[in-house]
């Protein structure tokens, strides 16, 4: 049964313990980034099975299918493992055999003396002995059906490393965000290009980070001011639905927009389950025209800062061809007063004043937090209230 695709990279690292082999797979797994599933036999046996090294056993079975489902799913797969060629010459040949791409097997040559030197640096290093590792060792175990690559004991970590990465083409090979972007007509924005998988991948098997299970507080108490919210109401990248329905409650006419189809469909089944009516819709935020319609109030949870410069301003046009006369939007960001750089950009007044130079009205920039799911007070961050300073043009098919 064919696996995988012809873009991704099978590597089969194999070798006695302590030669290296780990070391190399999670140095690969680094310099690639997200998108490669280190398959680990350790792990796999010893942790999740539990089980004895025999021929035969259910943790042969398990690696295989492991490595198929993440080959299958357009991840990179380094699979690595002393692997004796008696017990998984089997599995790896029909590994060889069914993979779609490009398949390279290398084995650890190193010798006794080494690994023993080697393992005592390891943290595990009194797990077990020198004597029980000379009762597994194997002088050069290759496998009988394709030639292995040997890697000897002069090479060091950094070399091995070069070496793999040279001659599988790792790093020119597309990411898992390109494998499965090619389903969707539009680009991957910098979320999607740092994180190596669609927006929809976040929404599959638990709520993201962003997504606190609520309405944001920053949003709620707009709602207390007399005409800060008016008229039909849109979230622009409405993740889950949870802002567009509190405005739903509150008696809006209120409309969700995003470009997660998991993420719209969780947010369809709350609005049924709540008996609300909000028109939830897989839509591009950097496309809002496509809508067709004209709403006097948006709201932004955490889309903006998500942007690069150029998206940044494709999106500020985008807003201009739904915003209504008068229209106001809404936008809550990251602050520059977050600490720390991983995540999202961290915006400044500044930013978003010059993102809303041309046709906008900045009228209020104000510090709140954000909330997350990781629960707490949220990050700093700011409130920025903005309306169109003139009369948009009608939307565009």
């Amino acid at each position: 049964m064919d696996v995988g695709s012809e873009s991704t990279r099978l590597i089969v690292l194999r070798g006695n313990s302590g030669s290296g082999k780990s070391t190399a797979a999670q140095a690969i797994r680094e310099a690639y980034g997200r998108g490669l599933a280190w398959v680990c036999q350790d792990i796999i046996r010893r942790t999740i099975l539990r089980e004895h090294d025999y021929p035969g056993m259910a943790n042969i079975g398990l690696i295989e299918q492991t490595a198929r489902y993440a080959l299958d799913h357009g991840y990179h797969v380094v699979l690595e493992g002393i692997l004796y060629a008696d017990r998984y010459e089997s599995m790896l040949a029909r590994l060889h055999r069914d993979h779609r791409g490009p398949t390279y097997f290398y084995y650890f040559d190193v010798s006794f003396a080494e690994t023993v030197r080697r393992h005592a640096t390891r943290p595990q290093a009194t797990a077990f002995t020198p004597a029980d590792m000379e009762s597994w060792y194997r002088q050069r175990d290759c496998l009988s059906f394709v030639n292995e690559r040997l890697i000897d004991e002069s090479s060091s970590l950094d070399d091995t490393v070069d070496r793999i990465l040279s001659d599988t083409g790792l790093l020119d090979s597309p990411h898992i965000t390109e494998i499965q972007m090619e389903k969707v007509e539009r680009a991957p924005t910098r979320h999607e290009r740092l994180t190596r998988v669609p927006w929809d991948h976040s929404y599959q098997d638990a709520s993201p980070p962003w997504d606190p299970g609520r309405p944001q507080t920053a949003f709620l108490q707009l709602a207390e001011h007399a005409g800060a919210v008016h008229g039909r109401v849109l979230d622009a990248g409405c993740g889950t639905g949870e802002n567009a329905l509190a405005f739903a409650a509150a008696g809006f006419e209120a409309w969700g927009v995003d470009v997660a189809p998991t993420a719209i469909e969780i947010a369809r089944r709350k609005a049924a389950e709540r008996t609300l009516t909000v028109t939830f819709k897989v839509e591009d935020a950097l496309q809002l025209q496509r809508l067709q319609q004209r709403f006097e109030t948006v709201l932004d949870s955490g889309l903006f800062h998500t942007f690069d410069d150029e998206e940044r301003a494709r999106y500020v046009d985008s807003l201009g061809t739904v915003i209504a006369p008068n229209g106001t939007v809404h936008l809550l960001c990251f602050s520059d007063a977050a600490a720390g750089d991983g995540g999202p950009r961290r915006i400044s007044r500044a930013e978003i004043c010059s993102a809303f130079a041309d046709g906008w009205h900045v009228v209020d920039i104000r510090a709140t937090r954000y909330e997350t799911r990781f629960g707490g007070e949220g990050s700093p961050a700011w409130l920025a209230t903005i309306r169109r300073a003139d009369t948009p043009s009608p939307p565009r098919a």
